[in-house]
């Protein structure tokens, strides 16, 4: 893996990268102090650590009784699609249920680990990192 971001814009790499986890099904929530992990079938996290947007609650906190009570039904669902932008939000379909995490202004509010080293971060202030093999 590569000590320094390939790239510090989402551009083409980000999206190219996070295509592999398309189909791939949600397999297991993991929750933590101030994080929510998703565990794709893909070999995929995604690491959310900041308020999201599911469906059509907005502004949940993820890790809460409130936002982990949104992902249960998700569960064995599959990604649908998955798009990131030059801002560092992140926008996850899973079926027919989309989750949005915006970028923060003071940390990184989700991240995307995944097969070869793989490593996606909405940077703080909004922005990309990138690592990948």
């Amino acid at each position: 893996m590569t000590t320094e971001p390939t790239s510090t814009s989402g551009g083409v790499l980000a999206p190219e990268l996070l295509q592999a986890m398309v189909g791939a099904s949600l397999d297991q929530l993991c929750v933590g102090p101030g994080e929510l992990q998703l565990r794709l079938s893909s070999g995929h996290t995604v690491q959310l650590e900041s308020p999201v947007d599911v469906a059509a609650a907005a502004g949940v906190i993820a890790h809460s009784i409130d936002g982990i009570a949104l992902f249960l039904p998700l569960l064995t669902a599959p990604v649908g699609a998955v798009t990131v932008d030059d801002a560092g939000d992140l926008a996850l379909t899973l079926g027919g249920t989309t989750v949005r995490c915006p970028a923060g202004s003071e940390f990184e509010a989700w991240n995307v680990s995944g097969q070869r080293g793989v490593l996606v971060v909405s940077t703080p202030g909004g922005g990309l990192a990138i690592w990948s093999d």
